[in-house]
């Protein structure tokens, strides 16, 4: 409980207002937390053995997000997401709820 009154001050004290922003970093904080705030699991390149898979689209960066779209042929779409904060761990997370709110 201490964990999340922390962070709800300091985004406030941050003046963090975007709503994005705030959820990129609760979710990058909790795959920080799994990993006891080890910052190398975090990906930000790919290699050439990724599978995209659940496991490893979580500890993905930003421009890791971004690297994936035009992989993928999607990258119109990377420019929009630069300095946005979308990271692995926010996108499986929105990939959950949906799914799970779909069923």
């Amino acid at each position: 409980m201490l964990f999340l009154f922390c962070l709800k001050e300091d985004i406030i004290y941050l003046n963090i207002t975007n709503e994005l922003h705030h959820l990129s970093i609760k979710r990058s904080i909790q795959v920080l937390r799994l990993n006891n705030f080890n910052s190398t699991c975090i990906k930000r390149r790919p290699s050439p053995d990724d599978k995209n898979n659940i496991n490893e689209i979580m500890y993905w960066s930003n421009h890791r997000v971004m690297e994936w779209l035009r992989s993928i042929d999607l990258s119109e779409y990377a420019p929009n997401l630069r300095g946005s904060g979308v990271c692995g761990a926010l996108i499986v997370r929105i990939s959950i709820l949906i799914i799970f709110n779909n069923s």
